[in-house]
């Protein structure tokens, strides 16, 4: 792996370790004043905003997985037959950034919804969706490993 790509991982990395900060910070800083609130919504509006919450949760992450695999489908075709020089490479890897920070803010923003619900309802199964989200910026973590799998699935070719 040569130096651009640890450094794009560095930073890759050090993007998701503040995602993930963030999201627990305001997990914790929405339960504690989550009971100083006057007053929280009316129950059916809690429902709704829970039922809203699993909604995002139930679409978002498959219509990314059926275009991520789309676009890698595309991807794959398009480099069949080409040598795997350093450019390839290095494109390759500025998409593997990309298909890792994509979902990574898409389970940012669903967390951090999930801890202003908490907020707004006090309704515990709201944190759910910080947790969860939490678990998978942590499942997704970039490593040298994964980036030269997936160069390595895209080419059928090891990197140079």
């Amino acid at each position: 792996m040569n130096s651009s790509a640890a450094r794009q991982l560095s930073v890759l990395r050090l993007i998701i370790a503040s995602m993930t900060l963030a999201l627990l910070a305001a997990a914790i800083i929405m339960i504690v004043l989550a009971p100083r609130l006057e007053q929280s919504v009316p129950p059916e509006v809690a429902n709704l905003l829970l039922i809203v919450l699993a909604g995002l949760a139930v679409s978002q992450m498959p219509v990314y997985f059926f275009i991520r695999h789309t676009s890698l489908r595309r991807l794959q075709a398009a480099l069949a037959g080409r040598e795997l020089t350093a450019d390839v490479t290095r494109s390759l890897q500025d998409v593997y950034f990309r298909l890792t920070l994509v979902p990574a803010a898409l389970l940012e923003g669903w967390g951090l919804l999930g801890s202003v619900i908490f907020l707004l309802t006090q309704q515990w199964p709201a944190l759910a969706a910080p947790a969860l989200a939490v678990g998978g910026l942590m499942f997704a973590w970039p490593t040298r490993d994964r980036l030269e799998r997936f160069i390595t699935a895209m080419t059928d070719r090891s990197a140079p």
